[in-house]
């Protein structure tokens, strides 16, 4: 290894390092969104039974639950139960921070400055950060796509099987984690594609491959690549060939996908959200400066003899790439904040890429301090939105990346009800019903009782030791029930408010026992 490589390893490893201190810090302190709680409720099935079954309309791909499980086997947990928020975020925790050491093989393309400052914007950028500390597939899906995309390039670097079999490796691992891998995969090969076009159409020749060997040696990588990548999605999509229907089910769900709907937003989203134009928190929030540097990027992509240099080619190609994506994207009517991911990891390459190419062409010291200015105005501002998104504002309904978050609220119905049940004579069998047409993330807060029922509309009979009932549905329960119960308000999330009924009696409990405290 040479000595600048060396260096560059060294601070990759730093930089994973203050990845991994910043996002296990207070990682249990946000509440679980719905949708983190509905895949780890999953996660315990799996967890308990060792059954897993890939439901193309649900949950998405199964490497985020198996992968979780020897967290949870090295924690001693081995249920529902006794799994915490800590146990399901670590595996975003781990693959959010590990993204920053793939960049060791772009290290050529991207240039080492190149490379250190990508590794920065990843440890820091708002989103990254935010996401890698939910347990979702997004982090695991960007920290795969960066290694196809990492061994794709050292295999067009230098062909050999090895890199075309830990690219299909990556790439079969995308698809295993999520259907809009497939999105990452089209982007993929529009790039190659237009590059391989462009190169043509640059170096002035009808057919740039006219050596059968060279040809042959393409096709043979390409072939290693492709069932590399299906054999690792069929392994995981089959839950280790015990379920073979899940190959099927893995190949149709992107037509099931399709048909989804909900959460429909304008075309301009993504890029609003980027530029730091959603939200309203009234500071800087955004990866703006990231979206300038990669602009500037693109820019030079294109004025640039991009065929002479590693760095040329592998700019053109991930502009593309990107490019791609946030058309797709934009394209969807489907669009929920996450999903900006795959889109800013490109965006991170692309500016890390540009940085380099400023350094190498700015010899003048005048330049070079006005670019080191605005490189550092724009890490503070990512500092500043990271710290502000994350440990701040983390379920505020203002923070752009907080979307449709539940609120802290439900940290407090969770303790009031533990606290019931210490004092009730049913203990965790304690009698629950949660009536409400929304109701995630509670039977996440509520996995530890024994007697919970849930229903969307108003039960025959209502009555039980607690009853949580959304405000909509008060007065047809009121009309209902037979007990004295005494109210609380909570709210689980904007613009959804809980009322919280507990049984007269148990109520007078908790009373005396404040009183006892006191």
């Amino acid at each position: 290894m040479k000595s600048s490589s060396k260096y560059v390893m060294a601070i990759l490893l730093v930089e994973f390092i203050l990845a991994l201190g910043i996002r296990t810090y207070s990682l249990d302190a946000r509440p679980m969104h719905a949708d983190e709680a509905v895949q780890a409720i999953k996660f315990g099935q799996l967890l308990e039974t060792g059954r897993y079954e890939y439901d193309p309309r649900h949950f998405h791909g199964p490497t985020l639950y198996y992968l979780t499980l020897p967290i949870a086997w090295l924690r001693g947990q081995e249920n529902l139960a006794q799994i915490d928020e800590i146990t399901v975020r670590l595996i975003s925790v781990l693959f959010g921070s590990a993204l920053i050491l793939s960049l060791f093989w772009l290290r050529d393309g991207l240039g080492p400055i190149g490379t250190v400052l990508t590794g920065a914007i990843f440890a820091f950028s708002p989103a990254m950060v935010y996401y890698s500390r939910y347990f979702i597939q997004e982090p695991l899906l960007i920290t795969f796509t960066c290694g196809a995309l990492a061994c794709g390039w050292r295999c067009f670097r230098n062909p050999k099987i090895i890199w075309a079999v830990t690219t299909g490796v990556f790439m079969g691992l995308m698809h295993a984690t999520k259907e809009s891998s497939l999105i990452s995969l089209v982007g993929f090969g529009a790039a190659l594609t237009i590059c391989g076009i462009t190169a043509k159409w640059t170096l002035k020749v009808e057919r740039p491959y006219t050596d059968g060997p060279d040809i042959h040696r393409t096709v043979r990588l390409g072939l290693v690549t492709l069932i590399s990548a299906a054999l690792v999605s069929a392994t995981f999509h089959s839950s280790f060939f015990t379920n073979f229907s899940g190959i099927g089910d893995a190949i149709i769900s992107p037509f099931v996908y399709s048909l989804e709907s909900g959460h429909e937003k304008p075309f301009h989203y993504y890029i609003a959200l980027l530029a730091g134009l959603e939200g309203d928190l009234g500071i800087p929030t955004s990866e703006a400066g990231i979206v300038l540097f990669a602009s500037i990027a693109a820019f030079i992509s294109f004025r640039e003899n991009w065929l002479t240099t590693p760095a040329g080619k592998l700019r053109r190609f991930l502009v593309i790439f990107t490019l791609t994506l946030l058309i797709i994207y934009s394209l969807l009517s489907y669009k929920t904040p996450w999903l900006v991911l795959s889109v800013l990891l490109g965006l991170a390459l692309i500016a890390g890429s540009g940085l380099q190419a400023l350094c190498d062409g700015c010899r003048k010291t005048l330049p070079r301090l006005g670019i080191s200015a605005l490189l550092l105005i724009a890490l503070a501002l990512l500092l500043r939105g990271m710290q502000l998104t994350n440990f701040h504002y983390y379920a505020d309904a203002r923070n752009p990346y907080a979307y449709v978050h539940p609120n802290t609220d439900v940290h407090k119905i969770e303790d009031r009800i533990n606290e019931l049940a210490e004092l009730s004579p049913h203990g965790r069998n304690l009698q629950i019903k949660v009536i409400s047409e929304e109701y995630w993330p509670l039977p996440w807060y509520l996995r530890r009782f024994e007697n919970v029922g849930y229903w969307n509309e108003m039960p025959d009979e209502p009555d039980a030791s607690v009853i949580i009932v959304s405000a909509n549905l008060q007065d047809n329960m009121e009309a209902k029930i037979s007990q004295k119960y005494q109210v609380e308000y909570r709210g689980l999330r904007p613009g959804v408010i809980l009322l919280i009924y507990i049984e007269e009696k148990l109520w007078g409990r908790y009373i005396e026992k404040i009183d006892e405290e006191s």
